[in-house]
């Protein structure tokens, strides 16, 4: 229900505007509890409208579009608080990620995709002592980005 009323809502602005060209998405909530008191049912909310609510507004506004042949631009807001991760520093545990690219190997300037290995090595060393002192970070490990 809530998919057909964005790609309405995108169809009635084409209308209207004449087309879509551009959408910037700034939908975004908190929660005000800490990680650890959370809720779950909080933290549904909060992905439901920050990741999937982003999600559908940017795939309704991109297959109006697409329909139109013209291209167009599409902005997402994020949050600093998604890349300093700093609640739990204060017990000694560190959150990082680790972005692997591991596809499009013939769009990488490595020519190839990336080994399990390879990635393994990330996440080792933020696993290890050796990333003791990284926290908050999202490390890409991906032979140099795909390049289009």
């Amino acid at each position: 229900m809530v998919p057909r009323r964005f790609a309405s809502t995108a169809q009635q602005a084409a209308a209207l505007l004449g087309s879509v060209d551009v959408l910037v998405c700034l939908a975004g909530i908190v929660g005000c509890a800490h990680a650890l008191e959370r809720p779950v049912s909080q933290f549904r909310r909060i992905l439901d409208v920050n990741a999937a609510g982003s999600f559908i507004c940017a795939r309704a506004a991109a297959r109006q579009m697409v329909r139109q042949g013209r291209g167009g631009r599409i902005v997402l807001s994020a949050s600093v608080s998604a890349h300093r991760a700093a609640e739990w520093a204060r017990y000694g545990i560190t959150v990082n990620s680790v972005s692997p690219g591991r596809t499009w190997c013939e769009r990488n300037p490595l020519g190839r995709m990336g080994s399990p290995d390879e990635v393994a090595g990330v996440v080792v060393m933020l696993a290890s002592n050796a990333g003791s002192y990284m926290n908050g970070a999202d490390v890409i490990c991906d032979g140099g980005g795909v390049v289009f």
